[in-house]
């Protein structure tokens, strides 16, 4: 599996949950992020399988059209 990672909007499509789901997922400690610069701002990154292990009924058709884009 491509190995390319994710914003948290890109895992809010992908698991179909809400923005307050995802950062309470993180907030448990099931979700691991990375803190990554981009234009001068931290922004949290995940990695593929880390969304898909957090979230296992996540749509992985989106995770693929995520993964062309």
């Amino acid at each position: 599996m491509n190995k390319a990672m994710l914003r948290v909007s890109q895992v809010i499509d992908i698991a179909m949950v809400s923005r307050k789901t995802v950062y309470n997922v993180i907030n448990s400690e099931r979700l691991k992020y990375q803190l990554v610069f981009q234009n001068n701002r931290q922004v949290r990154m995940f990695h593929q399988d880390d969304v898909l292990d957090a979230f296992p009924k996540a749509n992985r058709a989106a995770l693929e059209v995520q993964a062309l884009q």
